[in-house]
């Protein structure tokens, strides 16, 4: 996570994160995802007064706080119950198993998974577990590359 928070979350973004979705809370079953935007909207919401931005970004990540409205800012989306009960009862092991096929350190959704807000679910479920969603526009596919893998972190940081 200090890796990720090393990047500057003003506009315009890093090459390495500009269309990656990053995920965070407004309640147990709204998400807000978002490419980036952050450190506007943080400003825009007086959070400065109450917060620093790195704790403010570090919490956010890590799902320990819940963010107030953002409707000018961030897109939502609602979870899909069954899979997260799935996630929550059965592991991370069973979402990858049953939702995508595996390539070396990567995942890919399967074509079956043509939902958004399974797809989102999914990928929010990824997020937790150290995963970027990638969207390719062209082929219409969405993969799963590890934190470490799209930041350049070695293994042993």
């Amino acid at each position: 996570m200090d890796r990720l928070l090393n990047y500057s979350f003003d506009t315009p973004p890093s090459p390495e994160l500009s269309f990656i979705p990053l995920y965070i809370r407004q309640s147990d079953s709204i998400i807000y995802a978002t490419t980036y935007d952050l450190k506007q909207f943080y400003d825009s919401k007086n959070y400065s007064q109450n917060i620093s931005f790195h704790s403010f970004i570090l919490n956010s990540f890590n799902q320990e706080i819940n963010i107030k409205d953002t409707s000018q800012y961030l897109n939502s989306f609602k979870l899909d119950t069954t899979i997260y009960k799935e996630y929550t009862n059965r592991g991370f092991n069973f979402i990858t198993n049953k939702y995508t096929e595996k390539r070396e350190d990567e995942f890919d959704l399967k074509y079956s998974i043509a939902d958004f807000g399974k797809e989102s679910t999914i990928s929010y479920v990824f997020f937790l577990n150290n995963y970027f969603a990638l969207f390719d526009d062209v082929d219409g596919e969405t993969s799963y590359v590890p934190f470490r893998k799209r930041l350049n972190i070695p293994e042993d940081d």
